[in-house]
């Protein structure tokens, strides 16, 4: 049996792009753009001292004019780009968010100007597939140390875990690798990871127990909740209902244009002022869709929950997430941002690739994690134990946690697609999630036929991350007959 996964779900900040080129005399139609491009985008920023990350874009573009965005070290995530226009010299289109215009300045040759996310860079794209990525899949087999370690040095990442459970059986947690380049720690089976976009269902969960506690309306709308505290929303946003940010239904974009913004970086302060500033910013934006078509995921729209649980509790997400999810399930690991140690207890460490071409650790604070404003969207940590404790409930659905009617709403698309309420659904009911803020991976599922949890994690967003967490959640499954009591 092989497990399915929904890899449309994975969290990545936009992609930033900028340049200007002359154009090809001569070229008069699309035919010229038909084939393989490769590029690199990088945050330049003019400092010969200061190593810059860089991501890999792979651009594939058909004799009918389609084009397919490969973000290679996104766990090589896959978007078709909309709104596209091929009329050599110029190549236009949007994706994920990302406005792209170019201009082909030579027969092997593209350069772009793109928009995204409030940011802006440049990309050359060279025809041609550089970036070959090593897929691999293992022969199929329960986990063990010998696979675990195969499947490491399979995602180039420098340290990996995976832990799982099945019902009425115990934790399994193995990790293996470092937790940083260039140091000589292991990783820990107690070790936090970043969850990325897994945080998402958190939220949800959190917004669910508030309802329950009488402080929160499923039906209550955008304007019900944030009118007051943001009277330029647009009006397309006031009928908004708070299931349809859940839900990703809202119209919002990916994300809102803040670099003129400043924003705090880790939880050390109160962030409810910066958080509603955001949601002020986003609420302002045209929408992408119309509200309640189409499933537009949106980071933007749960950082706007954010605002709203915030506005209406009079407290901050980080202290009722806290109070709400992780007390009561236990969940002592959980934390904000990446997982930090102690000199005497250290801890796993982001790793991305850069300019040079090679992965490297990024501890600094302005580079380890995104503005602390998005933490409802996806700055959660917490150790693998943990996260099996949380996903046992969304399988288990204990009453004395949320009720019955609760449960079911947040596991069911509200609009009849395969999104819930921050969960991704199967055919078969399986709930699936995966994370990633660049400098980590992570996989979530509740697999309902088997009844198994399963979390595994990457300290590293390698091309390879995706098909390595899929292979070992194929292996744990194949561990049921060595749990079952």
């Amino acid at each position: 049996m092989t497990l399915s996964r929904r890899s449309h779900l994975r969290l990545l900040a936009a992609l930033p792009f900028a340049a200007t080129a002359s154009p090809v005399p001569g070229a008069s139609n699309g035919e010229a753009f038909v084939g393989t491009w490769s590029g690199i985008s990088s945050d330049a920023t003019g400092d010969p001292n200061r190593l810059e990350k860089a991501v890999r874009v792979k651009l594939v573009i058909s004799a009918k004019g389609e084009v397919t965005v490969w973000l290679i070290d996104s766990g090589l995530l896959r978007a078709q780009a909309t709104r596209v226009e091929l009329e050599a010299p110029s190549i236009n289109f949007e994706f994920l968010g990302v406005a792209v215009h170019g201009t082909l300045v030579g027969p092997d040759l593209i350069e772009v100007t793109g928009v995204g996310g409030g940011k802006r860079d440049a990309v050359r794209f060279m025809r041609g597939d550089l970036y070959p990525v090593n897929l691999t899949k293992l022969p199929a087999g329960p986990m063990t140390g010998k696979r675990l370690r195969s499947l490491l040095l399979l995602s180039e990442a420098p340290g990996i875990g995976v832990g799982w459970a099945f019902k009425h059986g115990d934790h399994t947690v193995m990790v293996d690798g470092i937790r940083m380049l260039g140091a000589t720690e292991p990783v820990k089976k107690t070790d936090a990871w970043h969850i990325g976009s897994c945080t998402k269902s958190m939220t949800a969960t959190l917004f669910a127990r508030l309802i329950e506690a009488g402080q929160l309306q499923w039906t209550a709308t955008v304007a019900d909740s944030l009118g007051s505290a943001i009277p330029t929303m647009r009006t397309e946003y006031r009928q908004a209902s708070l299931i349809d940010l859940l839900s990703h239904h809202a119209g919002l974009p990916r994300e809102a244009p803040h670099d003129d913004m400043h924003f705090t970086f880790g939880f050390a302060n109160d962030l409810r002022a910066e958080r509603l500033a955001y949601a002020r910013r986003a609420l302002e934006q045209p929408p992408v869709v119309a509200p309640r078509t189409s499933m537009s995921y949106s980071n933007a729209g749960y950082d706007v929950l954010g605002a709203v649980i915030e506005q209406s509790l009079h407290a901050p997400w980080e202290t009722l997430i806290r109070e709400r999810v992780f007390k009561p399930l236990t969940m002592h690991s959980a934390g904000f941002g990446p997982p930090v140690g102690s000199r005497s207890n250290g801890a796993p460490v982001g790793h991305a690739r850069a300019s040079d071409g090679k992965l490297h650790a990024w501890t600094e604070p302005e580079e380890a994690e995104l503005p602390a404003v998005f933490a409802p969207s996806g700055l959660v940590h917490v150790a693998l134990d943990d996260l099996l404790k949380y996903l046992e409930a969304h399988r288990d659905r204990p009453t004395h946690f949320l009720s019955r009617s609760s449960w079911h709403k947040l596991h069911t698309p509200p609009f009849h697609d395969s999104y819930a309420l921050g969960w991704g659904v199967d055919e078969d009911g399986s709930l699936s999630h995966t994370g990633s803020n660049g400098l980590w991976m992570m996989n979530v599922l509740v697999d309902k036929p088997s009844g198994m949890v399963f979390a595994g994690a990457l300290n590293a967003s390698t091309p390879e991350a995706i098909s390595v967490l899929d292979q070992a959640g194929d292996a744990a499954l194949l561990c049921r007959n060595y749990s079952q009591r």
